[in-house]
């Protein structure tokens, strides 16, 4: 397939709907650094489905979405979208493919195929199967070419394995070696599973029997149960059918009270309405109290108050009679209502007591019509029970018919399949038997084998451990050696180190390290090392030599005053000089020269050497004689003094024998070569040894494995042999099985008929009896619906009655009240007028006080008390009648709170009636819940209560049984079914066995093939990248060599190395070519691999930065030769490349972070 269009949207710096419609051939896209040319590979990446963030150049997959600029909003998803079009490479039923992927801002991403939803595994398995899968090759990057060759030679292969499609096979190598690793812990399990349910299929059949015995008590149990439970529903549901009638008056009894409490209320609100003006009144006249009594305190300043007061009494004599008129006539009035208000109370008591009269025989009629209902209702609901007990009856039987109509089918086909599956089964039977036999013969000669071969492999052992004593025996013999060279070693470098360790002063250790060094002119070494000593005159030597301290020598006397330049004031120091001349010896015969028995190593100092020794003898004794007679020379005894003419040197000699422990080394280092020869030949012995004991153990090892292949045959065998046993013993049984199949079928068949009639009369009998529970249904609801209109007529006037009498006798309650009322006012006016005479009487007075004069204005004031107390009284009055008023409205707020609490009462009542029928519904339901939990029906529960004489012995009964099931104790119900499960189970887990070691054999097989199909696949491949890479490499670089190799002995385990070497170059290593070359190379190797599996494109992000005009060309023709095999896409800087290209896309950023596609043309590309 080739790319026909890719769309951008919200996706990094394309921030509008971008569409690039690429062609067939070369398309190349080009534009300045930083325009956004390599986001347009990450959008194809990220289509074909690549998920690493990394490879998108982010540092989380939400950066892809536009994050937006100036002037521009950051976008709230990213889409990127791709067209497939069809070539001759892929078949597809569309001529066109359109793939989608969209991530939105919260990070939840959508994948579509053709507008269709998938899953991101979709789409990447789509690209897998048109060949662009997870590969390197396919996508060039920035950077990236130069990784192909610094990839590690196991990397390098993967892409190789990718080429050839052994990726899969690795993958199922590694599932097989996963099912085989569980396949072999399976077989394990399952044979510690076998064991254990061994066991428990034991105990399960003792609890089986139990459980058995206790099912038997408990289906007894629950039909007892049943019983009881059915006679409390009945009972339940009479007492609900009580409740709910309670129920109803409750209701009709709130509705009354809450019309009377209605009354109540609006006659509350005139009273209070009245008490209020009364309560203005008192407010006003305890004003005008007030304002007497102010009056009274300006009395005394007031002259003229007296004269005005007498006209006010005048006037008010005058209006005080006016009043008592006018309430003389009042009380008038008020009587002759009273005796109309008595006349209207005793109307009202009379239609009260007709009312009564009414609503007790209306309530006879009530309770006769409930109690006719209530009767039909009951014979309603048994014709209701009967037709629900037919009608299950006729549907039962018709399932029965259904039922048999099958069961007939299902024998007849029995009938007729039957002889063929015994037939088969016969045959079976037949192979299984010879089966049996074949693998009888086989198990005998594989016992003989493995006896055979293990008398060979106890030979073999015994072999084996001859060779083993003989290698301990050559073994010990090397440890000994090698502890005796360890002590030689030691030895060695124990005497080297004390020989080393000379007893120099500072200045003379100074001078020797320095001499070694070569920092001392003339340094040639210490005496003591530069001469040779014949064996037994060493300590003699030494006792000698050690008057000259260290012993230090140096080339000349030049020498020596060099050191002494340099030391100065440091101290002394014996130094010897090489630049001497022979001195000749005396002959002494009675002594020996220890000239015969010292040699110089040096020539350097055999002067020195000879003239230090040359007048140097030994005695035995009698050196101090001769040191006497010879006074220049050193004589020597026996006891190492020194006796001479210049001077002796007496004692014991203590010193350590540098020379004897060089002599010691010396022989030590022999000693040392000959013990090592030696090891080295006991090893030589060894090996031989080793090689055929290994030999032995190989042998050992492929009998057993030999043994173990057969024992494995033998058990494999075993497990036939029982499992066609197995077989055989089922084929039996099931042969016994369909014969006895076959002779239930045909009892069934002949049976048919007949038990067919018997269904079909009992379901005419039972719809006879139906139309007659139905007629008569119909009937008893006709009646019950005349039964309910009648009482619910007489309920309705019933309700009037009450509703009447309520009326009349509140309406009497308040003519009383309001007589009453008169009652009061009449002798609250008859009061009045008592106080106005009186108040005439007491003006008249106070006017004639008044008429005495001013000068009397105290006794005026008197007055004024006394009119302060009028007002008092009057304010009295009207307190008294607030009084009334509020005692009126206390005795309505009672009348009324008793009547809410009967109200109340009545709710109470109603709600707790209410409960107790939703108590006695949730009883019902409980009921018969427990009905159901017994798997039984409601109707099947009332029709065994029916029969029930005596509850309580029903209760005893149940109790004893109860008491009987306890007495069984603890019980495994599940026990019988589990008994036969577990039984099944144990000959399935058996077959599981022998399945699993067939499995692991196969496992294996599968493996080995896998192994085999795997190295084939990638041989063919590697050859066929190897011969692509050589054509191409010498197609690219015009000759030269280069080839891939493989690294490592086993080809499942090896790496790929790659080797060039372009024309006239002498070196093979990419590491050493040139930048430009190297990514020639890479290439060429990625053509290779694209030769062997081509994919629909391949894209290349500015591969040809690194190259020179020279290999720019080379490159292009590499494009070329690629285009004409699949779609290249390349984003290029190089005017070489685009010249080749056939398709130029511009890239530009007309707005900063905004991405836009614009047409190109080369010409302009050349102008730049």
């Amino acid at each position: 397939m080739l790319i026909k269009s890719l769309k951008l949207k919200g996706f990094k710096s394309f921030a509008d709907e971008t569409e690039i419609r690429f062609s067939k051939g070369i398309n190349c896209i080009v534009g300045p650094n930083g325009c956004g040319k390599s986001n347009i590979v990450d959008a194809l990446k990220w289509i074909v489905g690549d998920t690493s963030v990394k490879g998108m150049r982010a540092s989380n997959i939400k950066d892809v979405i536009f994050k937006g600029s100036e002037g521009r909003r950051a976008a709230r998803s990213a889409e990127v979208s791709i067209t497939l079009i069809k070539d001759d490479l892929f078949t597809f039923s569309e001529s066109e493919v359109e793939l989608r992927r969209r991530i939105k801002s919260t990070g939840d991403s959508e994948f579509l195929i053709n507008n269709r939803k998938v899953r991101l595994k979709d789409i990447q398995e789509f690209f897998a199967s048109i060949g662009l899968g997870n590969k390197d090759y396919a996508f060039f990057e920035q950077g990236q070419i130069d990784r192909v060759l610094k990839m590690k030679p196991h990397e390098r292969r993967l892409l190789i394995d990718e080429a050839a499609g052994i990726t899969s096979f690795k993958e199922k190598k590694e599932e097989t070696l996963k099912k085989l690793a569980e396949a072999e812990q399976n077989l394990e399990n399952v044979r510690g599973v076998i064991d254990e349910v061994g066991k428990n299929l034991r105990t399960l059949k003792n609890q089986a029997e139990k459980a058995k015995k206790f099912q038997e008590l408990r289906n007894r149990e629950k039909e007892l149960e049943l019983k009881l439970l059915g006679l409390q529903l009945k009972n339940l549901r009479l007492t609900k059918e009580f409740s709910e009638g309670s129920l109803k008056l409750l209701q009709e009894d709130r509705i009354s009270l809450e019309k009377e409490i209605s009354t109540l209320q609006v006659e509350l609100e005139e009273l209070r309405k009245e008490l209020e003006t009364v309560t203005k009144e008192i407010e006003e006249t305890s004003q005008e109290l007030y304002e007497m009594e102010k009056s009274k305190k300006e009395a005394s300043v007031r002259k003229e108050f007296l004269l005005r007061e007498i006209k006010r009494l005048e006037g008010e004599i005058e209006e005080k009679a006016f009043e008592k008129e006018q309430k003389l006539r009042k009380i008038e009035s008020v009587k002759r209502e009273l005796e109309t208000i008595l006349l209207e109370e005793t109307e009202l008591q009379k239609k009260i007591k007709e009312l009564e009269v009414r609503e007790k025989e209306r309530r006879e009629a009530v309770k006769t019509f409930q109690q006719e209902k209530e009767a039909l209702e009951k014979r309603l609901k048994e014709l209701r029970s009967s037709l629900s007990s037919v009608t299950t009856q006729i549907s039962k039987l018709q399932l029965d018919i259904a039922r048999e109509e099958e069961r007939f089918k299902s024998h007849k086909n029995t009938r007729e399949r039957l002889p063929g599956e015994i037939e088969q089964v016969r045959k079976e039977k037949g192979y299984y038997a010879s089966q049996i036999e074949k693998f009888l013969e086989r198990e005998k000669v594989l016992k003989e084998e493995i006896e055979k071969l293990s008398e060979e492999i106890e030979e073999l052992k015994k072999e084996k451990r001859n060779l083993t004593e003989s290698l301990e025996v050559a073994n010990t013999e090397v440890s000994q050696k090698r502890e005796e060279i360890i002590s030689l070693r030691s030895r060695i470098e124990s005497t080297e180190k004390l020989l080393n360790s000379i007893n120099l002063g500072k200045l003379e250790e100074k001078i020797v390290e320095s001499g070694k060094q070569g920092r001392v002119k003339g340094y040639i070494g210490l005496l003591i090392n530069l001469i040779d000593v014949d064996s037994g005159w060493e300590k003699v030597v030494e006792s000698y030599l050690s008057r000259f301290g260290a012993g230090i020598v140096l080339k000349t006397f030049e020498d020596v005053l060099w050191v002494k330049e340099r030391i100065k004031g440091n101290g002394r120091v014996l130094l010897l000089s090489a630049d001497v001349d022979e001195v000749k010896g005396v002959y002494i015969s009675e002594a020996t020269p220890l000239t015969s028995h010292v040699r110089a190593r040096d020539s350097r100092v055999s002067n020195l050497v000879n003239a230090l020794f040359s007048n140097v003898f030994f005695v035995s004794s009698g050196a101090e004689k001769l040191a006497r007679k010879y006074p220049h020379c050193v004589f020597i005894d026996k006891d190492l003094n020194i006796f001479s003419g210049m001077g002796s040197v007496v004692g014991k000699f203590k010193k350590s024998s540098l020379l004897e422990m060089e002599k010691e080394i010396e022989k030590l280092k022999e000693e040392l070569s000959r013990e090592e020869e030696l090891l080295t030949e006991l090893q030589t012995k060894i090996s031989p040894i080793r090689e055929e004991l290994s030999e032995k153990e190989e042998e050992i090892e492929s009998l057993k494995e030999t043994i173990q292949k057969k024992k494995m045959e033998l058990f494999e065998i075993g497990s036939k042999i029982k499992e066609s046993k197995k077989k055989l013993s089922d084929l039996e049984r099931k042969e016994k099985e369909l014969a006895e199949k076959l002779q239930r079928a045909e009892e069934v068949l002949n049976s048919y008929n007949s038990k067919m009639e018997l269904f079909h009369q009992k379901i005419d009998s039972l719809h006879i009896k139906k139309g007659e529970i139905l007629k008569e249904l119909e009937a008893v609801e006709s009646k019950i619906k005349a039964a309910l209109e009648k009482l619910e007529k007489e309920r309705e006037k019933l309700s009037k009655n009450a509703s009447d009498k309520v009326l009349l006798l509140e309406k009497l309650r308040n003519l009383k009240e309001k007589r009453e009322g008169k009652e009061r006012f009449v002798r609250t006016l008859q009061r009045e007028i008592e106080e106005i005479e009186k108040r005439i009487e007491r003006d008249r007075e106070d006017l004639k006080k008044a008429g005495t004069g001013i000068k009397r204005a105290e006794e005026l004031l008197s007055g004024v008390d006394e009119s302060i107390e009028e007002i008092k009284r009057e304010l009295q009055l009207l307190e008294e009648r607030r009084g009334e008023i509020t005692s009126i409205i206390k005795t309505k707020e009672e009348a009324l709170k008793a009547k809410s609490r009967d109200l109340s009462e009545v709710q109470k009542k109603l709600k707790e009636t209410e409960i107790t029928v939703a108590k006695l519904n949730v009883k019902e339901e409980e009921i018969i819940t427990r009905i159901l939990e017994l798997e039984k029906s409601v109707s099947d529960a009332l029709e065994v209560a029916a029969d029930v004489i005596d509850e309580e012995e029903v209760k005893r009964e149940l109790i004893n049984l109860k008491e009987k099931i306890s007495r069984i104790g603890t019980v495994n119900l599940l026990a019988i079914e589990e008994y036969e499960k577990v039984k099944e189970r144990y000959g399935f887990i058996l077959e599981q066995e022998k399945d699993l070691v067939e499995s692991i054999k196969n496992l294996k097989e599968a493996i080995r093939k896998l192994d085999e199909e795997i190295e084939k696949k990638f041989t063919e491949t590697f050859r066929s990248v190897n011969r692509n890479f050589k054509r191409t490499f010498r197609q690219i670089f015009g000759g030269g060599t280069a080839k891939l190799i493989l690294n490592g002995e086993k080809i499942s385990e090896a790496g790929v190395e790659i080797e060039a070497k372009p024309p006239g170059k002498k070196h093979s290593s990419i590491n050493l070519l040139s930048g430009g070359e190297r990514t020639l190379v890479a290439l060429a190797f990625l053509y290779a691999l694209y030769s062997v599996r081509p994919a629909p494109f391949v894209v290349l992000d500015e591969v040809d930065a690194a190259l020179d005009d020279a290999n720019t060309l080379r490159f292009v023709e590499l494009l070329k030769q690629m285009a004409l095999e699949t779609q290249v896409i390349v984003v290029t800087h190089n005017k070489l490349t685009m010249e080749a290209a056939d398709v130029l896309y511009g890239v530009t950023m007309e707005i900063p972070g905004v991405s836009k596609i614009i047409g190109v043309s080369f010409e302009s590309l050349l102008s730049v």
